[in-house]
């Protein structure tokens, strides 16, 4: 009786597999249906019943049938594996690596469950065990292709993107036709910046299935990455044509429009993203960026604190967040926000140990600041993306490290070989073209500096192009300014690529670039090549390390053979100063007294009206023993910021300065700040980055400015002025000579009237404030270097001749 039941069972078996084995699932299906209630405990009846409803998609019947079979026999580790099977199916992930975990126990050689297992991981974002469970399936079974899929998509993860391209190799050596592997090949090569290759690798995921939205997307991406925004845009909206509902193509689409200056489009974008993906915490991070850059500070602040409660260990958002409260003048929030996204990833690779230093620097917080400095230096050295060039020249006074940092933001923002650089016509001009490039031609240093320089050009031999990327104002500088250029170009809202097409149809002979990597800077129109001849002049006190930008403008002070090798550019040495200066500035009608700044009339009175960033623990210790030995003295300082001056009082108390004896100002509109000066005695600079137009100021307004010369070009500026006027006295090279130089002005009344009088008498033969002679000098410049550039000679220094 026995043996004709066995005998039963296993012929209904075998009609039920051949059923299955034809694909006839439900005629398999139902036979089975029949067998189970006759014979309840085979679990060889209960695993296939569970096994052809995996196939027709009844996942909770395949798992009850699973959990019976089992239950009866738990040692068989095929029926285990499509146990978890069915259980992944369901979303059951825990379950269903609990079952791949204890297939792997009866067979510890089970290669498709170590692959299926760490495929299941690496979902749950636990890369690490994925990569260890897929090496294993692979060791066991090196044709599991998708093993090695799976170990590439965790490798890329792990960001050990030479790795994973060699397992997407793998992938199509052993399947050709897996489109998948090119494209996943592709976004490890862009990630290594390698993006001419990644587009190759796109392009032939795209060939292989022209429908595969994912590689338009990437593709996409390389080509934003390669600032080619024109072409991503194609790609992004061809990935949304086929996949409408795919929100990374809008995000991906709102990033191009925004670095083409279509802010509008941009936020529609991303609110398509974020409508298809509501959790889209990326979407609202670059949503806020834009934001930020369209002034909207509350929108661009919700946005990141929104991306921040979706992804609470995503640094990006708190990065930005700080960026935005550091522009608000909100430093104690930006120092958190700073100190959080480093906290999150210490290798964070977006300048934000620099901001974070900054941002100290900005409250005169000088908490560790020997410690944190040093740590930031060995970033920059070992090439790491550390600071942003400009917080570097405030720090220390070290040209080498000054344009090695340069050099790591040019090859990291502004690459040129990324960047569009077809070959221009030359063009010999009757008159030259000069093309003047900033966000500053408003009420702003540069143009106080500027101004008298843009109306005294002569028109017979040049013609004048500004390329104006700042606020239109109406303001009298800016509509000066307007007035003394051929043409006024608002290019706020045109992208790198445009304005570059439109300084080339203009034929712009020579562009200058008057922002560097100062704020609002657009070094993305220098790297595209807007013109043959590009030259660095006075916004940015360094060199820019970038091979495109062919000259800086400087003089013997500033460069000499000491520092010569750290400018990538070539020196145009002016005779006098590199700084040019307006003849005169409208005063204010009102005059200060020391009364009204609470300043005994006895007192000698010292100042900086640096912005106080500039000031370091150093030159303010030097300053704290000046005062201390200039008993019935003050120290007026520009500060506005409650905290800093809160941390300045702090330190002069440590030093034995009564708190009192640090006068604090506020800004004032030019005029009136230009009479407050007259009420000091002796403008002490800052070191390592010096007065600059606050320098020129003082001198102006006959305040005598004792600096010390360091070796970077920053700290050399106010030397340079001071050598213009003949006044070499104030110029020291160590505190020591500093603080002694200072003390003896300040307390020997017939030396320091001496030296007030010479520089009253050398403001009236000096070349500083000549700009009808420093025209003359820099055209004759202009002229030398277009000549040199229409005979087909290189670049080289140049000395421009008194």
């Amino acid at each position: 009786m026995k043996s004709k039941l066995k005998n039963n069972i296993e012929e209904s078996l075998g009609k039920a597999f051949d059923l299955f084995r034809q694909g006839k699932y439900k005629e398999s299906k139902d036979l089975l249906k029949k067998l189970i209630p006759l014979f309840p405990k085979n679990s060889e009846l209960h695993g296939f019943y569970g096994t052809i409803n995996l196939q027709l998609g009844d996942f909770q019947v395949a798992i009850d049938s699973f959990k019976k079979a089992v239950s009866i026999s738990p040692v068989q580790p095929e029926l285990l594996f499509n146990f978890a099977k069915a259980l992944e199916k369901l979303n059951k992930l825990d379950d269903a690596i609990f079952r791949y975990g204890e297939a792997l126990k009866i067979n510890p050689f089970y290669a498709k469950a170590y692959a299926a297992r760490g495929s299941l991981l690496s979902n749950k974002k636990e890369y690490k065990n994925a990569f260890l469970d897929l090496s294993k399936a692979i060791d066991y079974d090196p044709t599991l292709f998708q093993a090695y899929w799976n170990r590439g998509i965790c490798l890329l993860k792990l960001k050990n993107y030479d790795a994973a391209i060699l397992d997407f190799e793998k992938v199509i050596q052993l399947q050709p036709d897996y489109h998948e592997s090119y494209n996943g090949k592709g976004i490890a090569l862009r990630e290594l910046k390698h993006f001419d290759e990644a587009l190759i690798c796109f392009d032939q995921a795209i060939q292989l299935k022209p429908d595969y939205h994912e590689s338009f997307n990437g593709k996409g991406i390389a080509l934003q990455e390669l600032k080619r925004y024109d072409e991503a845009l194609i790609c992004f909206d061809q990935a949304i044509q086929l996949k409408p509902d795919y929100h990374e193509s809008f995000n991906g689409k709102g990033i191009a429009l925004r670095e083409l200056k279509h802010f509008d489009e941009a936020l529609i974008c991303f609110d398509q993203a974020i409508q298809l993906k509501p959790d889209y915490h990326e979407a609202f991070n670059i949503k806020g960026i834009t934001l930020q850059e369209l002034k909207r500070y509350d929108e661009a602040l919700n946005c990141y604190d929104r991306a921040i409660e979706l992804d609470p260990n995503e640094y990006r958002p708190y990065s930005n967040k700080g960026n935005l409260f550091d522009e608000l003048k909100r430093f104690e929030e930006a120092l958190i926000c700073y100190a959080q996204s480093i906290h999150l990833e210490p290798n964070n690779n977006s300048f934000i140990y620099g901001s974070y230093l900054d941002v100290k620097s900005l409250t005169c917080n000088w908490e560790d600041f020997d410690q944190e400095l040093e740590a930031l230096l060995k970033k920059i050295e070992k090439r790491e993306r550390a600071s942003v060039p400009f917080s570097i020249l405030s720090f220390i006074d070290n040209p080498k490290i000054h344009k090695m940092a340069s050099e790591i933001f040019i090859e990291t923002i502004y690459p040129l070989k990324n960047l569009v650089t077809k070959a221009q016509k030359k063009h010999a001009h009757q008159k030259i073209r000069l093309g003047y490039f900033s966000a500053d031609f408003h009420l702003h240093a540069t143009m106080l500096l500027m101004i008298e320089l843009f109306e005294l050009h002569d028109k017979n031999n040049f013609e004048l192009y500004a390329f104006s990327f700042g606020p239109k104002t109406s303001d009298p500088f800016q509509s000066r300014a307007i007035a003394s250029f051929d043409k006024f170009i608002d290019i706020r809202f045109k992208s790198d690529i445009e304005v570059v097409e439109i300084s080339r149809s203009l034929e712009i002979d020579i562009a200058i670039d008057l922002k560097g990597f100062t704020q609002d800077c657009r070094m993305g129109i220098f790297a595209n090549r807007a013109a043959p001849i590009q030259i660095n002049y006075l916004g940015y006190p360094g060199t820019l390390a970038a091979s495109y930008i062919d000259y800086i403008i400087a003089d013997s002070i500033l460069v000499d053979a000491s520092n010569r090798e750290y400018f990538s550019e070539k020196i145009i040495y002016l005779p006098n100063s590199y700084q040019v200066n307006s003849s005169k500035l409208r005063l204010s009608s009102k005059s200060y007294t020391k009364k009204e700044l609470g300043i005994p009339e006895d007192n000698f009175v010292f100042c900086s009206f640096n912005n106080c960033y500039k000031i370091k623990p150093k030159i303010f210790s030097s300053w704290m023993r000046i005062l201390n030995r200039v008993k019935n003295s003050v120290l007026i300082i520009l500060v506005e910021d409650e905290i800093a001056k809160t941390n300045l009082k702090k330190e002069a108390t440590i030093m034995g300065v009564e708190p009192n004896r640090l006068v604090f100002v506020g800004k004032l509109p030019v005029g009136e700040h230009l009479r407050r000066i007259q009420i000091a005695d002796l403008f002490l600079d800052t070191f390592p980055y010096n007065a600059h137009t606050t320098a020129s100021d003082s001198l102006r307004m006959g305040v005598p400015l004792l600096t010390l010369k360091g070796d970077s070009f920053a700290s050399r500026v106010a030397a340079s002025l001071l050598n213009a006027l003949d006044l070499g006295e104030l110029i020291t090279s160590t505190h020591q000579e500093y603080e002694s130089v200072a003390i003896k002005l300040s307390t020997d009344k017939e030396k320091f009237t001496g030296l007030k009088s010479k520089l009253l008498n050398n403001l009236k033969t000096s070349s500083l404030f000549n700009p009808t002679l420093f025209t003359h000098h820099i055209e004759s410049a202009y002229k030398e270097v277009y000549n040199r550039y229409l005979d087909g000679l290189l670049p080289t220094d140049l000395d421009i001749s008194a």
